[in-house]
């Protein structure tokens, strides 16, 4: 084979391999890209609310850093035909900071409520707020913000996995 052939034939296999190299990268860029939206919404409706979790009720946190604030926002909203109770709780908390006192959280929202509170152990069905009473028609809008200490010392696999939930107090539920 000639030089001029060859130069062709591996210049066409080096345009073909950095043509696929920009795809792949373009791919996983986008996927990856994708993946970490933070746009999500999720609805979820039980005996006469309706909740709205601006990125999903769950808290999936890993090696925040001293000062560091994770927040989520969710509207509770009643659709029923009276006035009902609910309580708002982590269903599951998996906490395995390595200084457990220095991960708090703040629950603020429905105009009045500001709670400060050190995250929990590993543990389940632990409630946040008790028994808040909403008309109907009405919605209450929470913040939830988990913050590891400023002057907290980090480790390697810091992570601590939740999920809230709200539910009806049905023993509690008032109608009109």
């Amino acid at each position: 084979m000639s030089d001029e052939r060859k130069y062709l034939l591996y210049s066409v296999i080096g345009v073909l391999l950095i043509m696929v190299s920009v795809f792949f990268v373009t791919y996983t860029w986008l996927t990856t890209k994708s993946s970490l939206s933070t746009d999500a919404t999720s609805v979820v409706k039980t005996d006469g609310l309706t909740v709205l979790y601006t990125n999903g009720s769950d808290f999936n946190i890993g090696n925040l850093k001293p000062g560091e604030i994770n927040t989520k926002t969710f509207t509770v909203k009643n659709n029923s035909t009276g006035a009902l109770n609910y309580s708002i709780k982590w269903s599951y908390v998996e906490n395995n900071y390595n200084n457990k006192k220095g991960l708090t959280y703040i629950i603020s929202g429905n105009g009045d409520i500001s709670k400060e509170i050190k995250c929990p152990s590993s543990s389940a069905n632990i409630p946040i707020l008790k028994n808040i009473t909403i008309e109907k028609g009405a919605s209450h809008i929470y913040t939830i913000s988990i913050q590891y200490d400023k002057e907290a010392k980090r480790k390697a696999t810091n992570s601590f996995k939740s999920k809230l939930d709200v539910v009806v107090n049905k023993d509690e539920v008032s109608s009109e």
